[in-house]
């Protein structure tokens, strides 16, 4: 991953490792509505509360391309002041939520994801759908990457 980042990027210009084409970047603030119904009040939905957050909106593919053609779209929610316990101590304080256009992502397991973040870089991503025995084929997850691939960015 890293040398495929260091062939696309010129030295002087740092691009992110996903999401190179940010759409934007907004400060934000985030407020729990105090009339979420008790069987989801847990974590950061316990009780009404608003928190500074900071928002970005982007596209999915790994090298900048036309807003006109179809391609994921996500949005990074990033919420500051949250208590709690924290898998990551450098990020004890926030409270992550990432969102894209479509009701699922491609894949079900963050080890899953890896493996086809990898296969992109490596600019061989059917690898990852079509690697192996037939009966280890991805289909569904294969059948989903094409059905959010095809989303075309909407204007108002």
């Amino acid at each position: 991953m890293i040398s495929s980042l260091k062939e696309k990027y010129q030295p002087g210009g740092v691009k992110r490792d996903a999401h190179p084409f940010a759409h934007g970047c907004v400060k934000a603030s985030f407020t729990v509505s105090s009339s979420i119904p008790e069987e989801f009040k847990f974590g950061i939905f316990k009780s009404s509360k608003t928190y500074p957050a900071w928002i970005r909106f982007s596209n999915g593919s790994i090298t900048k391309k036309s807003d006109q053609e179809g391609d994921i779209r996500g949005m990074g929610i990033k919420l500051l002041g949250v208590d709690g316990p924290k898998l990551s101590a450098d990020e004890n304080r926030t409270q992550d939520f990432l969102l894209i256009n479509h009701p699922v992502l491609p894949v079900g397991a963050p080890d899953e994801y890896l493996a086809l973040f990898q296969a992109a870089f490596a600019k061989k991503p059917m690898s990852y759908f079509l690697g192996g025995m037939p009966w280890n084929w991805k289909l569904t997850a294969l059948q989903e990457s094409i059905s959010i691939r095809r989303k075309k960015f909407q204007t108002f």
